[in-house]
C-alpha cells in the first residue's frame, strides 16, 4: 500500500495489475518489502518502481 500511494498515477510495477507485493513478518505484524512478483513475465522478481511493456492499469 505504501508504494501504491507513493507512485500513484505513474506507470510503474506497483500500480500494475500483474504485480503482487511481497511482505515480511516482523515482531509487530507484516510489512512491505522493496520487491514483488510479476505474473506477466518469466522474470518474476520486480521492484515497485520498475516498469515494463506489460504494464496494465490496476
Amino acid at each position: 500500500m505504501k508504494y501504491r500511494e507513493l507512485y500513484a498515477g505513474k506507470q510503474v510495477c506497483c500500480t500494475c495489475a500483474h504485480y503482487y507485493q511481497h511482505y515480511s513478518r516482523g515482531s509487530r505484524g507484516y510489512y512491505e518489502v522493496h520487491c514483488g512478483r510479476c505474473t506477466a513475465l518469466s522474470v518474476k522478481t520486480r521492484k515497485p518502481d520498475h516498469t515494463c511493456e506489460h504494464w496494465k492499469k490496476k
